[in-house]
């Protein structure tokens, strides 16, 4: 027994020990539990961004202590925020309490300084995170501090749209960790944080662009130099990433950054669709600089080659003595001003080892290749044939590579692969999507058909006992039309789509009204009840004939777990289109209307297959895979 107790006791000593050093050293703020008032009667120490204005939007100081955030306008934020000043390479931890009803953002932002107007912040911001607090629930976030960071801004922010926020942040503290004084991330080259690819050598593969958090930029590269929104923009899109241009004033730019061996030769691949053209620049360095001007005069080596829209650039560099990093840099120049470009992957071959390819064949030892793009193409600038699935190829999505590597893109945001005990189809991984006040997405894509012709698509849903199907529809599978040629006047709703509305599963249907004309019509279907559903996979085999009503010939048949519950036949297309449309599967709420109030808004997919006219049912059909 004295064993015993001695045991638990040196464990208790080092639980504490463990505690403190995890609790790490306080950081001062400014009236941090807001019990003094300036001479405007705002809280000491914090700015109103936004103020309040009104009877709809307030900032109250709360007598003992704490400050009251209203918010009940639809139209306007509110706010308040702290800068405090850090150190690069700290980690620190934010704690904010509150009482009441309703919730707001909470951010921590990084800058090397702070901005003389608040609209420049998004220009030098190092690195930013948010999470959502709920009233009466501590919000607890920990961020690292990337290299350069001197300043960190803590806001507290009800955003516009949202209008249930009634709470009183009754105190806000900061710490910095114990044990987090490592090797600075590093710090991006102007303003958002670069992103390295990993600590590990590069290997060859294809670099997708991805925006999971939102933002606009590709995830793990930095916007240099950023657009200015309208004469020059950069945008994640369904098939790459997408620069604009037309400023003859200011250049645009990505950029990322890659750990790479001296002495070995890299070579980036890239075929941009659009019109127009930019520069891709590799550059190689010692270390990865803190700010942009700093490059020239660190940098070891570096080539650049014109990339124009429509032709395959090579550009090829040997990693000189002693290079530790690779900047790929896709830049527009200052007096460019014709530059529309969608950029679908880049290909990255190092030592000789070539990245493999995206799809394989369906049948024999063909090669898969692109389709020869149809008559028109040339008139329509995001006519991208690799995103196009190759004649006589089997698109497979089943995260058996457990990651995300199948896939063409993602977006939105909170995707998993997962595994046992987690629901999955067949095999051991499936994916994961969960929304929340921040996504009002979650997706990954596949492949687009031809612009014209017969295709087969198999997918399957597991629809958890707990989802909420009644609060808000809830769109599950897409086949998208953007980017495909010809654009006609929208309908204010979603495309082709298959969706969840008051606990049914319902399908729509939009193609060309009419032979003539640029109007859209649609045909909607509904086929029973989700409950029956609940708590199981659902297998889907769609087939289909994409047609417009003057090509003719088309059809719709959607089977579920087998049972055909949809037998149309008639115009599914439009005409004048170059491509046809590419498949989404995941939990999308449309706009903005979807506030994140469903408590259980998540669901798993898996077993994606796609293939066209030489693919047989079965080859698609999740039920007829082995080890189903």
């Amino acid at each position: 027994m004295k064993n015993y107790l001695a045991t638990l006791l040196v464990c208790l000593q080092f639980l504490f020990m463990g505690s403190a050093f995890a609790q790490g050293k306080p950081v001062t703020l400014e009236n941090a539990a807001f019990e003094k008032a300036d001479s405007n009667g705002e809280p000491e120490g914090w700015k109103a961004y936004p103020p309040g204005k009104g009877e709809s939007t307030k900032l109250e100081m709360v007598t003992g202590g704490g400050l009251h955030l209203y918010d009940s306008d639809g139209g306007n934020g509110v706010g308040v925020l702290q800068w405090v000043p850090v150190t690069g390479g700290k980690k620190y931890q934010a704690v904010v309490q509150s009482e009441g009803e309703g919730g707001c953002f909470f951010y921590m932002i990084f800058a090397s300084k702070v901005p003389a107007k608040a609209a420049e912040l998004n220009r030098i911001k190092l690195a930013e995170k948010r999470e959502w607090m709920n009233a009466g629930k501590e919000k607890n976030m920990t961020v690292m501090a990337p290299a350069g960071s001197a300043f960190l801004q803590l806001w507290i922010y009800s955003p516009n749209g949202n209008t249930n926020c009634d709470l009183t942040i009754t105190k806000v503290s900061l710490t910095e960790m114990e044990g987090s004084d490592i090797t600075p991330a590093p710090a991006a080259v102007s303003a958002p944080a670069a992103a390295v690819s990993s600590v590990t050598e590069t290997t060859a593969g294809a670099l997708t662009f991805i925006d999971e958090d939102t933002d606009g930029i590709p995830d793990g590269w930095s916007a240099y130099p950023p657009g200015n929104g309208s004469s020059s923009s950069i945008a994640v899109v369904a098939d790459g990433v997408y620069l604009k241009d037309a400023d003859a004033n200011g250049g645009l730019g990505i950029i990322k950054w890659m750990p790479v061996t001296a002495g070995k030769d890299y070579e980036a691949v890239v075929t941009p669709v659009g019109s127009g053209g930019g520069f891709l620049y590799m550059t190689f360095a010692q270390k990865i600089p803190v700010k942009a001007s700093d490059l020239n005069r660190i940098k070891l080596g570096e080539t650049r080659q014109w990339i124009s829209a429509g032709k395959e650039k090579r550009v090829k560099a040997k990693a000189p003595a002693g290079a530790k990093y690779l900047q790929l840099w896709i830049y527009s120049p200052q007096d460019n001003v014709n530059c529309d470009l969608v950029i679908p992957q880049i290909l990255l071959n190092v030592g000789g080892q070539a990245a493999a390819p995206a799809v394989s064949a369906a049948s024999g030892d063909a090669v898969a290749r692109p389709p020869e793009p149809p008559a028109g193409a040339e008139n329509y600038p995001h006519y991208n044939p690799l995103s196009i699935l190759p004649e006589a190829t089997l698109s497979v999505v089943d995260f058996e590579s457990g990651d995300f590597s199948q896939v063409r893109t993602r977006e939105g945001g909170h995707k998993l692969v997962v595994s046992a005990p987690e629901p999955v189809r067949n095999g051991t991984y499936a994916m994961k999507v969960r929304l929340d006040h921040k996504n009002i997405r979650s997706e990954m894509t596949g492949y687009r058909s031809a612009a014209y012709g017969e295709y087969k698509y198999g997918w399957s849903i597991f629809v958890p006992e707990d989802f909420d199907g009644k609060s808000s529809f809830s769109i599950v599978t897409q086949w998208h039309d953007w980017g495909s040629g010809k654009k006609y006047i929208e309908d204010g709703g979603p495309p082709t789509s298959m969706y969840i509305s008051n606990d049914t599963w319902r399908m729509k249907l939009r193609y060309q009204d009419g032979m003539e004309g640029d109007k859209l019509t649609k045909k909607e279907f509904s086929f029973g009840s989700i409950d029956q559903d609940r708590g199981k996979w659902t297998d889907f085999v769609l087939e289909v004939n994409w047609q417009s009503p003057k090509s003719g010939g088309g059809y719709f048949r959607l089977f579920k777990d087998g049972e055909q519950v949809i037998d149309y036949e008639g115009p599914t297309w439009y005409e004048d289109k170059v491509q046809g449309p590419f498949f989404k599967m995941g939990v999308y709420k449309g706009a903005g209307s979807w506030k994140g109030d469903e408590a259980f808004a998540y669901m798993y997919f898996d077993e994606f297959r796609m293939g066209d006219k030489t693919v047989t049912k079965d080859q698609v059909d999740p039920a007829k895979q082995p080890g189903s």
